[in-house]
């Protein structure tokens, strides 16, 4: 009982002695650290976000000498933000932190910082097609990337640059991509629509216009009783969209079953193109309708698990 005693009466004081320790940040001297702000010229960008992760990397020897992590994170608000480092010469990057289907990796060295899209993940009731593999060949399947944005400067910090202002000009990196599907009958009897592509880069280095990791992005649609629009962002499709057939896929889940819609996007089944920087808007004619697929079924109901291909000719 003693000893018990005397290891609770140990532990409390270990908890109580790291409790009272001051948290100290990886620079080595705090005698030179100087305060000054960050704020965001947003002229470039078409929505605001709502907040931005700034990282500072010592730019030569003597400042990452400061600095034994090799860089400093900075979670700020979107607007004027109080910061603080050590003197030195830096490059920083900024981009908005507010993502939900990104993460960012490789923070150790300026050069390798990137995003990433995740992997896609079920949403509400309606799982991901099981047969999005054999579409698409077992690639991978992502969420597609949030709306996101980077800045990035060289800068100099000294002793008498407490009042600085360190101004970030963010640009948009992603595309915008608006899709109206025509001429679809049926809509009423449709409860979910979503979409799949392929031949969409999903990792973007922040510091420098590189892409990589080509997969499938999913995306949501929009619906009423005339026409499906999608609209979603991706990396780097204005030099693609014409290049590259891109497979398209449409999934819809309806009262009388799944069906999904595989068509091949190339400049001969486009009937409506137009690019803007960091925009595409793309218009497709379908001419198809759900219900005459399930009047050839009898009323029979397909199973939960099931889908059902329609093979169309897409008409232009």
């Amino acid at each position: 009982m003693m000893r018990k005693l005397q290891y609770i009466l140990t532990c409390v004081l270990i908890m109580t002695s790291l409790c009272a320790c001051e948290y100290k940040d990886f620079i080595e001297d705090e005698g030179d650290t100087v305060s000054f702000n960050v704020d965001f010229d947003w002229q470039n960008v078409d929505s605001i976000p709502a907040s931005m992760r700034v990282v500072f990397y010592p730019d030569d020897a003597e400042t990452m000498a400061k600095m034994t992590q090799g860089y400093r994170i900075f979670d700020v608000q979107n607007k004027i933000t109080e910061v603080f480092l050590p003197t030195g010469n830096y490059k920083a990057i900024a981009f908005n932190n507010d993502t939900e289907h990104l993460t960012t990796e490789d923070y150790g060295m300026y050069g390798l910082l990137y995003a990433s899209t995740i992997n896609y993940e079920s949403r509400g009731i309606y799982d991901k097609p099981n047969v999005i593999d054999s579409i698409y060949d077992f690639q991978d399947i992502r969420d597609y990337p949030d709306y996101m944005v980077q800045g990035s400067q060289s800068f100099s910090l000294n002793l008498a640059d407490y009042d600085k202002v360190l101004t970030f000009t963010p640009d948009s990196i992603v595309t915008t991509v608006n899709i109206t599907f025509n001429g679809i009958g049926g809509l009423s009897w449709v409860r979910d629509i979503r979409g799949a592509i392929d031949l969409t880069m999903n990792k973007r280095f922040l510091n420098r216009d590189e892409l990589e990791e080509p997969a499938v992005n999913m995306f949501n649609c929009e619906y009423n009783d005339s026409l499906v629009t999608a609209k979603f962002y991706v990396f780097g499709m204005e030099q693609s969209i014409l290049q590259y057939q891109h497979k398209l896929t449409l999934f819809f889940w309806m009262n009388q079953g799944k069906v999904f819609v595989p068509m091949t996007l190339d400049s001969e089944r486009i009937t409506f193109y137009s690019e803007e920087p960091h925009r595409i808007s793309i218009g497709v004619q379908m001419d198809l309708d759900l219900r005459d697929f399930f009047a050839e079924r009898n009323g029979f109901e397909i199973e939960v698990d099931e889908w059902e291909d329609i093979s169309i000719d897409v008409g232009f």
